[in-house]
Order: C-alpha cells, then structure tokens, then sequence
C-alpha cells in the first residue's frame, strides 16, 4: 500500500520536515543529556558497585555517538528536503532513515539492558541486608530481607515494564517515519522518470 500523506493528512513533504525536525531535536537532546550524565561524578558510596556504575557509564557512551548519529543524518536529510530536491539524495536520505530506525532500536535495547542491570543490582543489594550497609543506607534498617525483595521485585518489574512498552512504541513510531521518507523519495523518482518520459531531452 502506497503512502501518500504523513499520518493520513499531512502532506509528504512537510511530514519528511517535521520528522527531520524531531530527529534533530530528540538526537540534540539525548546526546547533550548523555554528555551530561557523562560529567557526573558518581560517589562510591558503599551502596551500590563500582562495576555498576562503569557498566551503565558504558551504556551512556554508546547512547551518545548513535544520537549524535541520528542528529547529524536528521540534518542531512533536512538539509536534502529544503534545498536540494534531488531524487538521489532523497534516496540517500531514505537510507539514512531506516539506519536511524536501526539505532533507535539499539538505543533501546540498551535502555531495557541498563535498567535490568540496574534493577539485578537492587536486587543483589536487598540479598546482602543481614549482612549491614553503609552508613548512607541506614535508612533501610527498619524492613525485612523479605520486605525488602517484595518492594524490589515490585519496581524491577513496574520499571522494566515501563522501559519496554515505550522502547515497543519508539520503535513503531520510528519505523513509520522511515517508511514516510522512503515514500517521498520514492514519489519524487518518480516525478523525475515522468518528466523525463514526457519531455525527453531534444539532442
């Protein structure tokens, strides 16, 4: 089925530019949050492990060069879309779209993988209680091992839930932008072989 307007009522053109334009925002917004979660310094406060906070730093330095990524192609097809016109870069731009689709994916796959990591240290951490924390985790004192595993078990699930269900509608959304660009490219090829078969070249 051919797509002939963004979101059924948009035409294709001005939804190509508004896309571009979200890309170009989220990617902005997620790397300069990711460079900023980068300049944290994390205090090893006896609560949680070291190898945990090295993990997720790892998880926030590949999240940063794929929206950077997804940034500067969004610009590249914006750029393409207002000024260009041409076939064969709009067809670039397509490509460059379900690549972006593709980091999408990744990103959230990350997300899902550190907040299960995340969740798996909670859980670790609930397991050590008899054994004492540190002074900052003193506030725990007053529950239960089992108390505490409830409560945890309750928010690794509610919150890795949560991560899923976004990453499932991010992705549907992102995919369906791919496939808009790809349409315009494809419409604009074939304006360009019509006008050619209609007013072939005189030489």
């Amino acid at each position: 089925m051919a797509i002939n307007k963004c979101c059924y009522c948009i035409p294709l053109r001005i939804g190509v530019i508004i896309i571009s334009i979200i890309w170009i925002l989220f990617g902005a917004y997620q790397t300069a949050k990711g460079i900023a979660s980068l300049a944290i310094t994390i205090p090893n406060n006896g609560v949680f492990s070291v190898g945990l906070f090295q993990n997720l730093r790892a998880f926030i330095i590949v999240s940063v060069i794929l929206y950077a990524l997804v940034t500067i192609g969004a610009a590249f097809g914006l750029i393409v879309v207002l000024c260009a016109h041409k076939p064969r870069k709009l067809e670039i731009y397509a490509k460059i779209a379900y690549i972006i689709a593709a980091i999408q994916i990744i990103s959230n796959i990350i997300d899902i993988a550190a907040v299960a990591l995340l969740n798996k240290e909670m859980k670790k951490m609930c397991s050590q209680f008899p054994q004492g924390f540190s002074s900052t985790a003193n506030q725990f004192a007053n529950y239960s091992t089992d108390a505490c595993s409830s409560t945890i078990n309750n928010i690794s699930s509610a919150s890795l839930a949560y991560v899923i269900i976004i990453a499932i509608i991010v992705t549907i959304f992102v995919v369906y932008f791919a496939i808009v660009i790809s349409a315009y490219a494809r419409k604009k090829r074939e304006q360009e072989d019509a006008d050619k078969t209609n007013n072939p070249p005189y030489y």
